[in-house]
């Protein structure tokens, strides 16, 4: 088995609190949209720290899910007004949510057993 480096000096290693807090944010903002803001606005404060590599993979993995996740918003408005694909559009935000849900989760469950993302950049 494989061990891991220490964490650099300053990092809290056992408190992942505020990885906790934007993870559940992203969870709120399925009933409250403004929720993700706040969450990714906390991740980035979160970036500037010194973090464990497994706590710099989860903040990473949470930015990019913000992103990708505004970009599939943002293409679920526009789509139906450029092509008039109305009838698709439910599959696309079913879809979509989905997606969302898988990274909230994977991340969250990942973090309660302290396992890094392998791969923060991946988009599953």
């Amino acid at each position: 088995m494989a061990t891991r480096p220490p964490p650099p000096p300053g990092a809290a290693a056992t408190d992942n609190t505020m990885l906790h807090v934007v993870y559940g944010l992203f969870a709120l903002s399925f009933l409250i949209g403004v929720a993700a803001i706040v969450a990714v606005v906390v991740a980035y404060f979160q970036r500037g720290k010194p973090l464990s590599d497994m706590q710099a993979s989860h903040v990473e993995w949470q930015i990019r899910t913000f992103w990708w996740g505004l970009l599939f918003v943002v293409i679920g408005f526009i789509l139906p007004l450029i092509l008039g694909l109305w009838l698709i559009i439910p599959l696309f935000w079913l879809a979509a949510g989905a997606w969302y849900i898988y990274r909230v989760a994977k991340g969250w469950l990942w973090l309660k057993d302290s396992r890094p993302i392998d791969d923060p950049t991946a988009l599953i």
